[in-house]
């Protein structure tokens, strides 16, 4: 699903009709358009198995190391010091210098636009920019009641699409074992 889309699924329930572009000046659809950034953003923030990255970041030649430009926020998990992103480079805050004296393992979450999104997660999107800009004129009704079911609904296959793609098992855990062997009697 693209931007437009998405914009002209939310405008049906702000009493609005739909649009042809999304920079179609008009007030609401910049409204809906500014949600669903927003809420974009806080998603990939969270960080799922669509827009996590792990990454060996090479040198340059003044031995400092150049951030993906996609970088929302990230970690060096080799390095005990604490590595902070400033203009673009990583910094040592540890011994604050930008330089490194080799390339640097890199684990970020990456910043994806709304139509690389997997569909659970635009849904997800949706329906929060759809109540952020409905509640405030509407106010809580039903309307609000239906987008919040909705919005359960995409926050479920989420999360369920997320842990199968990181492949997260408990049967291999100890305390999974002791219940399976309690159940079977």
């Amino acid at each position: 699903m693209n931007l437009l889309t998405a914009v002209n699924r939310i405008l049906p329930y702000l009493s609005e009709g739909s649009t042809t572009s999304v920079n179609d000046g008009h007030p609401v659809t910049a409204s809906v358009v500014a949600a669903l950034d927003t809420e974009r953003l806080n998603l990939l923030q969270e960080g799922y198995w669509f827009n996590q990255r792990t990454q060996t970041l090479a040198l340059s030649l003044a031995g400092e190391v150049q951030v993906p430009s996609t970088c929302l926020s990230g970690y060096c998990p080799e390095l005990r010091d604490i590595i902070e992103v400033r203009d673009g480079k990583l910094l040592n805050l540890t011994t604050n210098t930008t330089v490194f004296p080799q390339p640097v393992l890199y684990q970020y979450t990456e910043d994806l636009g709304y139509s690389q999104l997997p569909l659970a997660a635009q849904e997800v999107v949706l329906w929060k920019a759809a109540l952020t800009v409905y509640v405030p004129d509407f106010e809580v009704d039903r309307t609000a009641g239906a987008m919040q079911q909705y919005l359960q609904r995409a926050e479920g296959l989420l999360t369920r699409e997320h842990l199968r793609h990181i492949r997260m098992d408990t049967r291999s855990k100890r305390a999974a074992t002791q219940i399976l062997s309690a159940l079977r009697g």
